[in-house]
């Protein structure tokens, strides 16, 4: 990997964390990868996890979770900002992200509820049309739940960190 400098969104430039700059590149990065949250009822939702495991993890996420916690390679997220993303998962399984109230992201999930860790394969639709495809892993609890997942074409995370050498992505959500 080259220096951290030269990715795209300046995000692991040692200089630009922590600026204004950069917390609003946090908060860009979020509206993409915010768009986990939730189990949804794709075709392939039971393929390879039981039927009444994952029945039940979507029970557990149903309704309105705040983002409580936010870290995007390791850095955290100022609290103000990680606040004003928000999760509404039907009891459907689908998912919207929402950012200070309004709809940033859609999209649907499979999970592997019966694995250690929990594991999560989602897609998200922006308003553009654009779909990503991302892996990651889940912790469900009540009132909180995490979540940690890679960028499109990075490994599947094993634990639940955020560093700058794995470029993942933690959340902690809270039961609204």
């Amino acid at each position: 990997m080259g220096a951290m400098t030269s990715r795209r969104d300046g995000m692991g430039n040692p200089a630009a964390r922590g600026s204004r700059e950069w917390r609003r590149r946090v908060a860009a990065s979020a509206l993409v990868w915010l768009n986990i949250s939730g189990s949804s009822g794709g075709p392939a939702a039971v393929v390879a996890a039981d039927a009444g495991a994952v029945e039940k993890d979507r029970a557990a996420v149903r309704g309105n979770w705040r983002v409580v916690e936010l870290h995007v390679d390791g850095q955290r997220a100022a609290d103000e900002d990680a606040r004003r993303f928000s999760v509404n998962n039907a009891g459907d399984g689908t998912w919207a992200l929402l950012h200070d109230g309004g709809e940033m992201v859609r999209g649907g999930s499979t999970v592997e509820p019966d694995l250690v860790p929990k594991r999560i394969d989602f897609t998200a639709t922006d308003a553009g049309g654009e779909v990503q495809h991302y892996l990651g892993v889940y912790e469900l609890g009540d009132p909180v739940r995490k979540l940690c997942f890679a960028r499109p074409g990075r490994p599947r995370p094993v634990d639940f960190t955020s560093t700058v050498d794995n470029e993942q992505l933690l959340i902690v959500f809270q039961r609204e």
